[in-house]
């Protein structure tokens, strides 16, 4: 059976994610078609040059003059980005799928979430699962604010389901935080209908 002119593209697990990962990030349309690339690939590059910087001047402490640690950075200040907006965009449309480590790294550092979660089958562990079941948290603790700031209905077992739902698969610290940012979100919420 052929597709329908309508019918969109079949996309890979690496896709997806990032897609999945985009759309939180800068709370974009689920339906979107367009991906901020370039944004990710300076993010991402940033992060990347901040860290060596960081190397460098930790490597540096009290080994090289002042001037030799200012010149070591401005040669990776003046080094190849890691990421373009070019293979941004050809990751995001699935036309590459196979990053290095170290790009997987720091789109895992720019998006907030554990490298583990661009792994794809047949690479499952316990780390891929505890990321893949971060990021469903992180997805329904946002679903749960925009409802609420919708004005939306949100029913009791609704809250608590989306609530508890990480509870027990996370550290209690970051179940914690994520219950604090749901209240936080019901908060304003509330006080939003109170002025009403």
């Amino acid at each position: 059976m052929r597709a329908s002119k309508n019918d969109p593209e079949p996309i890979g697990p690496l896709a997806q994610k990032l897609r999945r990962l985009t759309i939180l990030k800068f709370n974009l349309d689920p339906d979107t078609s367009t991906y901020p690339a370039t944004e990710i690939a300076d993010g991402c590059s940033r992060l990347y040059e901040q860290d060596k910087i960081s190397a460098a001047r930790e490597h540096a402490a009290g080994l090289l003059a002042d001037e030799a640690l200012e010149q070591a950075i401005r040669e990776i200040e003046k080094e190849k980005p890691l990421l373009n907006r070019s293979y941004v965009s050809d990751l995001l449309h699935d036309k590459r799928d196979n990053p290095t480590k170290i790009v997987l790294q720091y789109l895992g550092k720019f998006y907030g979430v554990n490298p583990a979660y661009f792994f794809v089958e047949g690479e499952e562990t316990q780390e891929t699962r505890d990321a893949e079941s971060e990021v469903e948290l992180i997805a329904a603790t946002r679903e749960l604010k925009r409802k609420l700031e919708d004005g939306g209905q949100v029913n009791a077992g609704q809250l608590l389901t989306a609530m508890m739902r990480g509870a027990n698969q996370l550290t209690p610290a970051m179940a914690t935080g994520m219950i604090h940012m749901q209240l936080a979100a019901i908060d304003q919420a509330t006080k939003k209908h109170g002025d009403a």
